[in-house]
């Protein structure tokens, strides 16, 4: 059985009010929420806290390539190890990133680049019978770089996401 589907930004996120609705690459994927999580603090690193190796090492050496190139790259530890705060407000780096929006029912974070600006939404919602958790990612390039490093790591966003899902499920953590 399928943990993850792909699906459009649901309509209760406020990611297209607070960064641009047409962005030139979407990834919406959405899982069951099982587990309930009493902020989105918690959603998100039950997610975006448990990497397998592999996607560690391979976010480290993209980030150090992209650091020679001059841009604003997670350090090394806050991919090995993120640290998880108490609380969080908008401003605050949540893993790697600062924080744009914090409601109780999403977090939107994101990062700023010369080559492309992307966000992150964490959303949960109601999914028939039961609750759902969507991540949205959306990413808007500036330059030809931003398009054609869009184009290259695309098809290994989709299926890290759909995996750092599915791992999520099958381990209990959402």
């Amino acid at each position: 059985m399928r943990t993850t589907v792909s699906t459009k930004i649901p309509a209760g996120s406020r990611l297209p009010e607070i960064f641009t609705p047409r962005a030139w690459f979407q990834d919406v994927q959405s899982a069951p929420l099982t587990v309930r999580h009493d902020t989105m603090p918690d959603l998100f690193f039950s997610i975006f806290g448990h990497h397998p190796s592999w996607m560690k090492g391979m976010l480290i050496a993209r980030n150090r390539l992209a650091a020679r190139w001059g841009l604003a790259v997670a350090r090394d530890d806050e991919i090995l190890a993120p640290s998880v705060k108490p609380s969080y407000a908008v401003g605050d780096r949540i893993g790697p990133w600062p924080t744009y929006a914090l409601a109780e029912d999403e977090i939107i974070a994101g990062r700023d680049n010369r080559h492309l600006d992307f966000r992150v939404s964490i959303l949960r919602t109601r999914r028939g019978e039961g609750v759902a958790v969507t991540v949205t990612t959306l990413c808007q390039p500036h330059n030809l770089a931003g398009k054609a490093y869009l184009v290259a790591i695309a098809p290994f966003h989709i299926l890290g996401m759909r995996r750092l899902l599915a791992n999520a499920v099958q381990k209990g953590r959402i």
